[in-house]
């Protein structure tokens, strides 16, 4: 079981950042350690579209998944082509061609991949949201878009939250 450090509603553990919101969401920010991929994906890799062991990326999800008390066989993933197309989610498994993705159902874990691009989780109340923010679809507006999706129109001053963690620039 990895380290866990608490500070005030922040979890920090061996490749994995957390923050826990009043509303007893996680939200989770992943890096490359503590998976079983090799070299050159060593070694948390939890990219499917990328050429290593398919059975790899699967443990790799379930052990991050696990390690958040969530349900593998429940997770949604963005089919991310750099757009700006946002998918509304009820159900687990792949949202092809999206690169938002938003669900009013608990416990439906949301997921999108980044290297360069930047990953967004939102929070809004009943709903959660991911989104995969490539230049491209940053231009398009794939923020606005997500939380268009994730805050109905009638519950704009509701104060959603949102989240990103870093990213690579040339």
């Amino acid at each position: 079981m990895p380290v866990r450090v608490v500070t005030r509603r922040r979890f920090v553990r061996a490749g994995l950042e957390t923050r826990r919101r009043a509303s007893g969401t996680r939200l989770a920010f992943s890096t490359r350690t503590g998976g079983i991929s090799a070299a050159p994906y060593a070694t948390l890799n939890l990219g499917a579209s990328t050429a290593d062991r398919p059975e790899a990326v699967a443990e790799n999800r379930r052990r991050l998944l696990q390690s958040l008390d969530l349900d593998f066989n429940r997770l949604v993933t963005a089919g991310q082509v750099h757009g700006a197309a946002v998918a509304v989610v009820s159900e687990p498994g792949l949202a092809r061609g999206h690169d938002g993705l938003v669900t009013r159902v608990p416990g439906l874990p949301l997921a999108v991949s980044s290297a360069d691009c930047l990953p967004i989780l939102f929070t809004a109340p009943g709903a959660i949201a991911a989104a995969h923010a490539g230049w491209r679809g940053t231009v398009a507006g794939i923020a606005e878009a997500t939380l268009e999706r994730a805050v109905p129109l009638g519950k704009r001053r509701s104060r959603p939250g949102a989240r990103s963690s870093g990213s690579l620039h040339s």
